[in-house]
């Protein structure tokens, strides 16, 4: 179902250990993406963020490291479970460019009487996170 679905790619002119870190650290996290509390890269591990007035609850689910992370993502008040990839690859042409793709499945389990949890809502909000947010943090060090 492609309404469940959402793919945005990325190119970020950093190496794959910068953008690694910046999806992988807590202390960068907090810097572009959400204070997270109790991220641990280790599969099976739960952490929480809030993002406005929604608690994030997450359980890492698989790790290749400076490749891929991927966690569950659930909402406890809400019905619904997703699935977030974060697949990093380096540009085979260009030194110190890498590519992100990012996977999140599911979103249609959620309510789709709340526009928070609409597609326009989680393609917006990855936009803004990916093309502003990361982009600063990974290009600006």
């Amino acid at each position: 179902m492609i309404g469940n679905l959402i793919i945005i790619e990325k190119q970020y002119n950093c190496s794959i250990e910068a953008l690694w870190n910046a999806i992988s650290k807590p202390d960068a996290m907090k810097d572009w993406y959400f204070d997270v509390k109790d991220f641990e890269l280790k599969i099976g591990n739960k952490f929480e963020f809030y993002a406005g007035e929604y608690l994030h609850e997450c359980k890492i689910e698989d790790i290749f490291l400076y490749h891929k992370l991927v966690y569950t993502w659930t909402y406890p008040m809400y019905d619904g479970e997703s699935v977030v990839s974060f697949i990093i690859n380096p540009d085979l042409e260009f030194d110190n460019v890498s590519h992100l793709k990012l996977i999140h499945e599911g979103i249609a389990s959620f309510p789709q009487d709340d526009t928070n949890f609409s597609r326009n809502s989680f393609e917006a909000g990855w936009e803004e996170l990916l093309e502003i947010s990361l982009r600063n943090y990974v290009e600006d060090k």
